[in-house]
């Protein structure tokens, strides 16, 4: 039985310029890449390629991202719920 991707992104290859490899992220949490690399070498040692990788780093990026968004926003309602109470 076939696994639903929880993500799926394409990123392009940094040594042949218009090749795109797709990676995805699999529901167990499991990823994979269409990049040779992965498929010949990483996936049978049970590690990442540079494409699995640079797609992790950024989700990561983003995470942080969120957070600090989040923690803005709260301390913006904090602020506005403090000057509600002076009133």
């Amino acid at each position: 039985m076939r696994q639903e991707s929880l993500l799926r992104m394409e990123v392009e290859s940094r040594t042949t310029p218009g090749k795109v490899y797709v990676v995805m992220q699999k529901q167990d949490n499991t990823w994979t890449c269409g990049c040779p690399g992965w498929i010949f070498k990483y996936r049978n040692l049970g590690e990442d390629c540079k494409h699995i990788s640079a797609v992790k780093v950024r989700q990561e990026e983003e995470r942080r991202e969120d957070e600090r968004g989040i923690e803005k926003v709260a301390k913006g309602i904090r602020k506005t719920l403090k000057e509600m109470e002076k009133r």
